[in-house]
Parts: structure tokens; sequence; C-alpha cells
């Protein structure tokens, strides 16, 4: 008997797939999803390392122009600008209460405050913010004139 062209013993070799072309249809799905969840991961870890590193810089900025803004035109004695390394954390107060507060994404920011030899009223400020209690995530330096 014939069904539209073709012989019933035709058919019976057109039965479909077998189990192993299933499983290894399955293996390979299973291996390109994982290799596409193991890219998206590292994508979003990239993408939040380099906010955190954002936030450093806009913070240590913040710091910065706070710094700056101290010596003009004569508190270059300030005492926020004497030569000391001061230490802040997410909850620890300012030199005064305009100083941005440290973001609570951060452990601790240093602030380094040294004189510049043969360079008198020059300082060097040197920030640091810590992600970690010892993992440095970002470093700016610059110098603070005093204007008079």
């Amino acid at each position: 008997m014939k069904a539209m062209g073709r012989s019933f013993g035709d058919l019976r070799n057109d039965a479909g797939a077998t189990i192993l072309d299933t499983l290894a249809g399955m293996a390979f799905l299973a291996i390109v999803v994982s290799s596409l969840a193991n890219f998206f991961l590292g994508t979003m870890t990239q993408a939040k390392s380099a906010g955190l590193r954002a936030e450093a810089a806009v913070w240590a900025q913040a710091e910065l122009d706070y710094l700056r803004g101290l010596s003009y035109p004569n508190s270059y004695q300030n005492s926020c600008l004497t030569v000391a390394t001061n230490t802040y954390t997410p909850t620890s107060s300012g030199c005064t209460s305009l100083q941005p507060a440290l973001p609570s994404d951060f452990t601790k920011a240093t602030v380094q405050i040294d004189t510049v030899p043969g360079q008198s009223g020059l300082k060097r400020i040197t920030i640091q913010v810590y992600q970690t209690a010892t993992t440095v995530l970002f470093t700016t330096v610059t110098y603070v004139a005093q204007y008079s």
C-alpha cells in the first residue's frame, strides 16, 4: 500500500531523531546558554566596577574642589590644609560641614597633604579611595596654591 507516493517501508526510515541526537542537541544548547550567561555575568561585574570607579572619581573631585576652595584667598593656613594624612569613612565627619561625605560604597578614603620642597605656598594633595580596607580603587594627585 502506498501513502502519497511512498510505501510504508519508506516511512519507517523517517522515524525522526534518536535519543542520541536529542541528547547531543541538548548538550550543545546547555553549553551555549552557559557561555552566554557567563558572558553577561562578566559584563555586569565590569559595569559595577566601572560605576564604583566613577563614583570614587566624583567624590575625589568634590573633595579637591572643597580643598581648593579653602585656599582662596587667604585661608591657606586653614586647619583642613595642614600637612597631615586624614582618613575618612562613610560615618566620619569632615573638617567642616561643607566637606563632602564619603559614599557608603567605600570603606575609607585618605587625603594626604604635603608641602612641596622649594615651593612656598604650594601643597600637594593625594587622595586615595578604598573599596575594601586594603584595596585602593582610585588615586588622584593635585596641587593647591596660596593666592595672596
